[in-house]
């Protein structure tokens, strides 16, 4: 269950772009570490890599969680730490929270993650393998089609539901969106991370945002 299920939408912040995707996801440890030697109570999520508990972007449900809490946080789009890795014959695989993201150097390029493909084990819980010809990539999505989608099923967990009915509100009967990108022609192994566009579209994109990173993080609050 995400920690953001029970947070109200004024307990999230979108946090300053920065130019690069490993920029921002160190600017948002840093702004943890900062409270936390300040001594707030830091309630953004954490993963252990390394042995160590780390602050670490949220996932794509965490995010369309503090969307949900707040919508005006969609006004940009929001990178996580749940990225794609192309196979080969179209086929590629989702984790949730990728340890080959999370290991990335602040002045590191997105284009050096390579991961060896079959090493990641597609176990259902936090990495799964799909097939891009199997079902609808690159084209935007009625509000059926959306909820059906194996991807967004796989990333978006219990709250793709709610999350597409809002995304529907007020929308005319041939609204279409949340399109899952897929960028065509890259190598076996190569990690991308996912992000959500802005909600005038909410796609997902599978592979990185050349426009820099666009962190959500949890607020911090005066420890109890």
């Amino acid at each position: 269950m995400s920690l953001l299920e029970n947070l109200t939408g004024k307990s999230v912040e979108l946090m300053p772009q920065t130019r690069t995707w490993a920029q921002g996801y160190h600017s948002l440890q840093a702004a943890c570490y900062q409270d936390q030697q300040a001594g707030l109570s830091v309630l953004h999520p954490t993963h252990v890599l390394d042995g160590e508990a780390i602050y670490r972007p949220l996932t794509v449900e965490e995010i369309m969680l503090a969307r949900l809490n707040n919508w005006d946080l969609g006004t940009r789009w929001d990178d996580s730490c749940s990225s794609i890795t192309y196979g080969p014959n179209g086929l590629f695989k989702i984790s949730l929270i990728s340890d080959a993201l999370l290991h990335i150097h602040e002045r590191a390029r997105p284009s050096l993650i390579i991961v060896e493909y079959d090493s990641l084990v597609a176990d259902g819980i936090n990495v799964q393998e799909f097939n891009g010809a199997d079902g609808l990539y690159n084209t935007l999505l009625t509000k059926a089609q959306a909820k059906a989608h194996p991807v967004w099923q796989f990333a978006g967990r219990n709250t793709l539901d709610q999350y597409v009915e809002r995304q529907w509100e007020g929308q005319s009967s041939n609204y279409t969106a949340m399109n899952t990108h897929l960028v065509p022609n890259l190598p076996v192994g190569e990690t991308r991370a996912l992000f959500v566009k802005s909600h005038g579209d909410s796609n997902l994109i599978g592979g990185w945002n050349d426009s820099g990173g666009s962190f959500t993080r949890v607020m911090s609050s005066r420890a109890q």
